[in-house]
């Protein structure tokens, strides 16, 4: 915030910003000159590049069980995901009550027992992105 006695500092309102479609923008801002006249009208053009949204391929992946021996040397690969900047990290949200996961790697899965794991996709680059996805054993 401003100093005590300062005037108030105008608020950024790019939160208000909606991309109608993917590519590259520009913005161009303009902030007026203050009442007071401490500081001169400001501009500055801001270069955007709009992505895509984070999309899992297969929300739903179902395998079959596997012992847990067989689960540890056998990984399953990750759903492939698109849109986005191209680089998602993975984690296990949830687990159910007789199964267990984890990612292996940036391309595979390890699980082990029956039941279902919830899986989340991040983009590395705008974490805000993220995508769901949920594995399955039959």
């Amino acid at each position: 915030g401003a100093p005590p006695g300062a005037p108030a500092i105008p608020t950024c309102q790019c939160v208000r910003l909606r991309a109608s479609s993917v590519g590259l923008a520009s913005l161009d801002a303009r902030l007026g000159a203050a009442p007071d006249g401490s500081w001169g009208e400001q501009r500055a053009c801001v270069p955007l590049v709009v992505l895509p949204p984070l999309a899992v391929q297969e929300a739903t992946l179902v395998y079959p069980w596997l012992c847990a021996a067989h689960a540890e040397a056998h990984p399953l690969p990750l759903p492939s995901v698109s849109g986005g900047s191209g680089c998602v990290s993975w984690r296990v949200e949830q687990a159910g009550p007789q199964s267990a996961a984890a990612v292996a790697s940036d391309r595979y899965l390890s699980v082990r027992g029956a039941g279902s794991v919830s899986l989340r996709a991040t983009d590395v680059r705008a974490p805000q992105a993220s995508a769901a996805a949920r594995v399955a054993a039959a």
